[in-house]
């Protein structure tokens, strides 16, 4: 799902014509430097520790694709777009700002909505000179939405499709759609995110959108899916492997392995997981996914050998260093998908090998609190769904502000652990999310604290019960 930012266009709107005209969005820290090329920690030093959270954001974590508000001041909007590209430092060539004397840190935005509305005082906090760039909330996002509408009503198609909205069924379909999107467009992506954020999950659906030529419907069940998935694997169109350090190349890809023949032990050549799924794929019109779960857990560099050139470069035959079916060589064929899923708070995803990652698309998925509000009051208890998305936005915003300045995880707590089981009675919802609290959450926040141990933040959640944590 995209992120909805808020970032402001100089203080008052101050360089808002100039930017809209040049379609961008700018800040104005350090105008001389690629923020790009700091860490954390020197960011910090460069803009002051106050600072730093807000330009990271701006350099590293808005995204292609994400929606910006620009604003003026606290309570007053100017404008929506989409952001169409990463970040241009100071003296890109593609830098609209190149030639600018200030707010020249820039990313190209595609302005939607070119209109003034007053807003909620106080709706993006900070008093009355909030912080330049803020990530939305999904109750911001509808504040906004309103007032536009009550503006002008013939925005609601484009609202609707720039501004997310807070029902379940929805979020899951956009994340959907703008998965499958991206796999679509670059064959093979990393879906990375905390623990619970519904990775895997994600990745079937998608995998199953894909193999069958259509969208999964929101109400098709976990047990549905996997079923399904089930067919195409016994039709050698689909496959799920999971990465560990004892993973091999042999069965991946392929190689020399043991086999029975006559009673006997022997050793022949074997194609892999992957090798399979490319030959079957190989010359038929029928789409084939494969789905790499914990990606991050392998040697990558050693389990993809040749396939890092041959994910680039489809279509193209490489050779293998053994022979199987009367083959020596791999294509891998434009009919082939391939979803990966990662667990950033084991690494961070810029801790993969270059060459792999740039061959993959990134499509992060963050912890979303409102998917917790909506299933609690779809439920009919929403006033204990509040409460429980409460406590996750507390958490995640606890662990994000401990987290060491180039860390090499990302900590996060996902809203599946606060969801109970889907057809659940009334009586069993919410043990289920107490017993997830006590045996899933608790050990989870253990660990976070022993990679910064120096940080007590945490700890009064270590023992409390869920009650206690909700009161």
């Amino acid at each position: 799902m995209s992120t909805v930012w808020k970032i402001a266009p100089g203080d008052k709107a101050r360089v808002w014509e100039e930017t809209r005209e040049q379609r961008c969005i700018t800040i104005n820290w350090a105008n001389q430097r690629d923020l790009s090329r700091l860490s954390k920690e020197g960011l910090a030093e460069l803009v002051g520790p106050q600072s730093m959270k807000q330009v990271w954001e701006f350099v590293h974590e808005v995204r292609p694709g994400d929606t910006v508000v620009a604003n003026k001041g606290a309570s007053e909007a100017v404008g929506i777009g989409v952001v169409e590209s990463s970040y241009l430092p100071p003296k890109s060539d593609k830098n609209p700002r190149k030639n600018a004397k200030e707010h020249r840190h820039c990313r190209i935005v595609d302005w939607q909505i070119n209109l003034s509305v007053e807003l909620e005082k106080g709706i993006f906090g900070g008093g009355s000179v909030p912080r330049t760039v803020i990530q939305l909330s999904s109750e911001q996002c509808q504040k906004i939405k309103d007032a536009y509408l009550k503006r002008d009503p013939s925005l609601k198609e484009k609202l609707n499709r720039l501004l997310p909205s807070g029902d379940v069924a929805s979020q899951s379909s956009e994340v959907e759609e703008s998965m499958k999107a991206l796999l679509q467009q670059l064959k093979q992506i990393i879906v990375y995110g905390p623990p619970g954020t519904g990775k895997t999950r994600e990745s079937k659906r998608i995998a199953l959108s894909v193999l069958r030529g259509n969208d999964v419907e929101p109400e098709t069940t976990d047990e549905e899916v996997e079923a399904e998935l089930n067919e195409y694997r016994e039709e050698g169109l689909f496959d799920l492997v999971v990465f560990h350090p004892s993973y091999e190349y042999e069965q991946f890809v392929g190689g020399i392995g043991p086999a029975e023949k006559d009673s006997k032990l022997q050793f022949e050549t074997k194609a892999g997981s992957f090798l399979r799924l490319c030959r079957k794929a190989e010359g038929q019109k029928s789409d084939a996914v494969l789905i790499i779960d914990e990606i991050n857990r392998g040697n990558l560099p050693k389990l993809l050998g040749e396939l890092v050139y041959a994910l680039e470069y489809r279509n193209t035959k490489i050779t293998l260093p053994f022979r199987c079916d009367d083959r020596d060589d791999m294509v891998v064929p434009n009919n082939l998908f391939v979803i990966a899923t990662m667990n950033s708070s084991d690494r961070s995803i810029g801790h993969i090998d270059v060459a792999v990652r740039r061959r993959f698309g990134l499509y992060p998925m963050d912890p979303e609190s409102a998917v917790v509000r909506n299933v609690w009051k779809a439920a009919g208890d929403a006033a204990y769904g509040e409460k429980l998305a409460d406590l996750m936005d507390r958490l995640n915003k606890r662990l994000r502000s401990m987290q060491e300045v180039g860390s090499a995880i990302e900590f996060g707590v996902g809203q599946s652990y606060f969801l109970p089981s889907p057809g659940a009675t009334a009586k069993t919802r919410k043990q289920q999310v107490q017993m997830k609290w006590k045996y899933q959450v608790q050990p989870l926040l253990r660990e976070y604290h022993s990679v910064v141990p120096g940080d007590d933040s945490l700890q009064e959640y270590f023992t409390r019960s869920l009650d206690d944590c909700l009161t």
